[in-house]
C-alpha cells in the first residue's frame, strides 16, 4: 500500500521534469541564431531581380489569349474548365499545391426563354458580335444580375447620375417626385448598386441605366472596333447588389457551404426591389430626346447625346406632334409640313423606330402612345425584366509555397477568373499577369528557394456577382487569416488605361511600393531609361506632396474587401490607368462588355503587353518582399502621417458647421490626442525596430507580429452603422459610392447632409459618438505599438 501511494508523487515529477526540459529545449532552439533558409541578407535582392526578369510580356500575351477565347461567367461550365485549366498550370510550376475549393452561392442570369427588353420599343436584346466571334455560344445578353423580375409601367424621369445629390436636386430644387415613376440614369461616378438603392429610396418603381458617350467615350476615338470606344449598340453589365460586404446574400457572415443555414431567396441581403435593366446609347437617345418637362438644372446633367436637355416625364401629345414629325422628316430628308393627327405622329415614329434599328416588324407598344393621346397626359414606358436567381456551385483555385521559416504566416496575391463575357480587361488582364507571377515563383522554387514566409496564391469565382468567391473563403478561414495573415495583394485587371501607375493600398505599404518600382523598368514612352517609379511620379505626383507620386484610398469593387475592410489584414492593389486629369470618361469605354477582347488589349490598350508586364512585376516584387523578408517591411510612421492628415481634413469638414458644432458640445481634441500618441508610438516603435538583432529570431517574431497585427488594430467588431462587416474604423467604401474610399467613415456619414436631418440633436450625438470611437480605436493601436512588459 506504501508503495502504491508513492506511485501519483513519482508521475508528478516524471511530468514536471520533461515539462521543464521541453520549456528548456523550446527557449534554447528559439533563441539560437537562426540559419535562413529563406535567404541571405546579400542574395534577398539578387534573388528578388531573378524572380521579375523571370516575368515576359510574351507569357502574359499567351495567356491573356487563352483565357479570352471563350465567355467564362460565373457558375458555368466554361468557368469550371478555366479553374481546371489554372489549377493544372500552378502544377505544373511546381507550387507545392493546388486546389479547387466550391460554395454554392445564389447567382443570377437572364431568363434564356424569355428576353428582358424596355417598351415603348423593343430596346436591343442581344449586340453584334465581335469579329472572328460569331460561332462563340453561351455569350449572356445585357443585364443586371440580382434585378428581380418585373414588368413595371410609368412615366420615365432622368435622374443624372443617380447619386445622393441627384436626387437631392430634384426633390428640394426642382420639386419633382420620383415616387410611382420609371428612373433613367447613365452610368458613371459611383457604383451601380448604388445607383439602384437610391432610385429604391426615392420611390421609383423601375430604373434603367445607361452609359452615356460624354462618359464612356474620349474625343476623337472611333468605336470599337475602328478604336476604343463604346458604340451604341452595345451596354454595360454588371451586379446591383448592395451587400457592403455580407458575401452570398442567402448566408451573410458565414461560408455557403452544403450544410450551412440559408435565408430565403426574398430575404436575402442586398437584393433589391424593383427592376433594373442596361440599355445601349443608341435606346437611351430615342428615349431621351423627347423628354418633356423643365430644362436640366446645370451642365453637369448634360451628356453627349443629341438630346434636349429636359429632366422629367416622356412628351406629351403637344410635344409628340412637335417634336417627332421633325425627326422623322429629317431621317427621311425630306422637306414640309408636320403630319396633323396623332395617328399619323404615331405611325411615322413607329416607321422611323423600325428603320433606325433595322427591323422589318413593328416592335412598339401602343399602349403609353394611347395614354398620351386620350389623355393629354405624360407617356409612359414599360419594363420587361425577367431575370431567375438560382444556388450555384462556384470554385476557387487556391495554390501554394509553403514557407520554410515562418510557415503560419501568410501573404496572399488573389484575383478573379470570372468575368461577364471574355474579359479581355476586365479581370483577365489580370489573372494574366497571376498567372505569370506563379509560374515565376514555381521557377524560383525550382531552383532551390523557399520563401521565409508561406505564399497563398489565388484564382476567385463569381467576383463579378459581388465578390462572392473571395468572400466565403475568407469567411471559411476567417480564424486562420485572422491570426496568420501579413498581407492581401489583389490581381484584378491589370490595364484600364494606359498612361501610368496606379496604386490604391493601406498607408503601411507606401514605402515599399516607392522602393520597389525604382527598381522595375518604366514601360512608358519617352521613359526608356527610367524607373517606373520615375514614370509615375511625373504624370501622377501626390496633391500632398509634389515630391511622391499619388497613391489612393482602398474602396471596394474588388476581391481585396473581406481582407481590408472586415479583417483588417493589409492590402494593396496597382494597375496601369488613364490620365484622370484629361480623361474623363469613366473606367474604359468597353468595360463589361461583349467588345472586351483580347484583341481590344493588343491593338489599343498594350500592344508590346510591357505595361501589364510591369503590373505583374510589381505585383511579384510586393509578394516576394512581404514573404521573404525577415522583418515585415511595413511603415508605420506613414500610416501616423496619413491619419494627422485625415484627422484634419475631417475636422476642417465640421467647420462649415462651426456654430453647429460649439452648440452641440462637438469637439475634436480627443481625436488629435489619440493621433498625437499614434504618432509617438510609430516613432518610438521605429527607433526600436532599427536596433533589434535579427539573429534573435524570438525578438524578430515579435516585433513581426506587432508590424502584422495593427491594421487588425483598427478594427471594430460591431462594424460601421449600418454595415456590420465594414469594420475598419479608418478607411470603408463610401456609403454613397462603393467604388471610392473614405477616411474616418463613421465620422463622415454622421455629418453629411446634417443640416437637413429632421432631428438635429440626436444627428450631433452619433458626430460626438463616432468621434470617440475613432479616438479610442486609434488610442487602442498606439498601444500595441508599445515595448512587450
Amino acid at each position: 500500500m506504501a508503495t502504491s501511494g508513492r506511485r501519483p508523487y513519482l508521475w508528478i515529477f516524471l511530468a514536471a521534469a520533461l515539462a521543464s526540459f521541453l520549456a528548456g529545449f523550446t527557449v534554447g532552439w528559439l533563441s539560437k541564431p537562426l540559419k535562413d533558409t529563406a535567404t541571405s541578407a546579400d542574395s534577398h535582392q539578387n534573388l528578388r531581380w531573378k524572380l521579375i526578369s523571370e516575368m515576359k510580356a510574351d507569357n502574359i500575351k499567351s495567356f491573356l489569349r487563352s483565357f479570352t477565347k471563350l465567355p467564362h461567367l460565373a457558375g458555368t461550365e466554361q468557368n469550371l474548365l478555366l479553374a481546371k485549366k489554372i489549377q493544372n498550370q500552378w502544377k505544373k510550376s511546381g507550387l507545392d499545391s493546388a486546389e479547387l475549393v466550391h460554395y454554392d452561392v445564389l447567382l443570377s442570369y437572364p431568363n434564356e426563354t424569355n428576353a428582358s427588353y424596355i417598351s415603348i420599343f423593343n430596346t436591343s436584346y442581344t449586340e453584334p458580335p465581335p469579329v472572328g466571334y460569331e460561332n462563340v455560344k453561351n455569350i449572356v445578353p445585357p443585364y443586371n444580375a440580382f434585378s428581380p423580375a418585373g414588368v413595371p409601367e410609368g412615366e420615365l424621369i432622368y435622374v443624372n447620375y443617380a447619386r445622393t445629390e441627384d436626387f437631392f436636386k430634384l426633390e428640394r430644387e426642382m420639386n419633382i417626385n420620383c415616387t410611382g415613376k420609371i428612373v433613367i440614369a447613365r452610368y458613371g461616378r459611383i457604383f451601380r448598386g448604388n445607383k439602384v438603392k437610391n432610385a429604391m429610396l426615392a420611390g421609383a418603381k423601375g430604373i434603367i441605366l445607361y452609359s452615356d458617350p460624354a462618359d464612356y467615350s474620349a474625343p476623337g476615338v472611333e468605336p470599337y472596333p475602328k478604336g476604343w470606344n463604346l458604340p451604341g449598340t452595345v451596354a454595360q453589365r454588371g451586379n446591383v447588389l448592395n451587400l457592403d460586404g455580407a458575401g452570398d446574400p442567402l448566408t451573410p457572415g458565414y461560408p455557403a457551404k452544403e450544410y450551412t443555414f440559408r435565408l430565403d431567396v426574398e430575404d436575402g441581403v442586398g437584393i433589391p426591389q424593383i427592376p433594373v435593366h442596361p440599355i445601349g446609347y443608341n435606346d437611351a437617345e430615342i428615349f431621351l430626346r423627347y423628354l418633356g418637362g423643365i430644362a436640366s438644372p446645370d451642365e453637369s446633367w448634360k451628356g453627349g447625346l443629341n438630346v434636349p436637355g429636359k429632366s422629367n416625364s416622356l412628351s406629351i401629345e403637344s410635344q409628340i406632334e412637335d417634336q417627332i414629325p421633325l425627326e422623322i422628316i429629317s431621317v427621311d430628308g425630306k422637306a414640309g409640313d408636320a403630319p396633323k393627327s396623332i395617328s399619323q405622329v404615331v405611325q411615322n415614329f413607329r416607321n422611323f423606330i423600325c428603320r433606325a434599328h433595322n427591323v422589318l416588324a413593328d416592335p412598339l407598344e401602343t399602349i403609353a402612345w394611347k395614354k398620351a393621346a386620350r389623355h393629354n397626359a405624360p407617356c409612359e414606358v414599360r419594363m420587361h425584366v425577367y431575370n431567375i436567381n438560382k444556388i450555384t456551385r462556384i470554385y476557387n483555385v487556391i495554390g501554394t509555397i509553403r514557407g520554410s521559416v515562418e510557415p503560419d504566416r501568410y501573404v496572399i496575391l488573389g484575383g478573379h477568373r470570372d468575368s461577364w463575357v471574355f474579359g479581355g480587361i476586365d479581370p483577365t488582364s489580370g489573372a494574366a499577369t497571376l498567372q505569370e507571377v506563379a509560374q515565376s515563383f514555381g521557377k524560383l522554387l525550382r531552383s532551390g528557394w523557399r520563401p521565409r514566409r508561406t505564399i497563398i496564391f489565388a484564382s476567385w469565382d463569381a467576383e463579378e456577382f459581388g465578390l462572392l468567391g473571395s468572400t466565403e473563403w475568407a469567411e471559411e478561414n476567417v480564424k486562420t487569416l485572422q491570426e496568420r495573415s501579413v498581407a492581401y495583394i489583389n490581381s484584378d485587371s491589370s490595364i484600364e488605361g494606359n498612361y501610368t501607375l496606379r496604386v490604391d493600398c493601406t498607408p503601411l505599404l507606401h514605402q515599399l511600393v516607392y522602393k520597389l518600382t525604382k527598381e522595375i523598368s518604366s514601360p512608358d514612352d519617352g521613359f526608356e531609361s527610367k524607373s517606373l517609379y520615375e514614370s509615375w511620379l511625373a504624370k501622377d505626383p501626390s496633391s500632398e506632396s509634389k515630391t511622391l507620386p499619388r497613391i489612393n484610398k482602398l474602396g471596394s469593387g474588388s476581391d481585396f474587401e473581406a481582407y481590408f475592410q472586415r479583417l483588417g489584414i493589409a492590402s494593396g492593389r496597382v494597375r496601369y490607368t488613364k490620365n484622370r486629369k484629361t480623361d474623363t470618361y469613366s473606367s474604359y469605354p468597353i468595360y463589361h462588355t461583349i467588345y472586351e477582347t483580347f484583341e481590344l488589349v493588343e491593338k489599343f490598350y498594350d500592344p508590346t503587353f510591357k505595361k501589364q508586364l510591369a503590373v505583374a512585376q510589381l505585383r511579384g516584387a510586393l509578394v516576394y518582399e512581404l514573404a521573404d523578408a525577415k522583418i515585415i517591411p511595413f511603415n508605420i510612421q506613414d500610416y501616423a502621417k496619413t491619419l494627422e492628415n485625415y484627422a484634419r481634413s475631417i475636422y476642417n469638414s465640421s467647420r462649415k458647421h462651426e456654430q453647429a458644432c460649439r452648440g452641440h458640445g462637438v469637439s475634436f481634441e480627443s481625436l488629435f490626442s489619440a493621433v498625437k500618441n499614434f504618432s509617438e508610438a510609430a516613432s518610438d516603435f521605429h527607433r526600436r525596430l532599427s536596433q533589434v538583432d535579427l539573429n534573435n529570431p524570438m525578438v524578430v517574431r515579435i516585433m513581426n507580429d506587432q508590424l502584422m497585427f495593427l491594421e487588425r488594430a483598427f478594427i471594430d467588431p460591431l462594424g460601421l452603422p449600418g454595415r456590420p462587416f465594414y469594420r475598419h474604423i479608418i478607411f470603408a467604401p463610401s456609403s454613397r459610392n462603393k467604388y471610392a474610399g473614405e477616411s474616418f467613415p463613421g465620422i463622415f456619414d454622421a455629418m453629411f447632409d446634417i443640416e437637413n436631418k429632421a432631428d438635429p440633436h440626436s444627428a450631433w450625438k452619433e458626430v460626438k459618438k463616432h468621434i470617440s470611437i475613432a479616438a479610442f480605436t486609434i488610442q487602442a493601436a498606439a498601444g500595441t505599438l508599445k515595448e512587450f512588459l
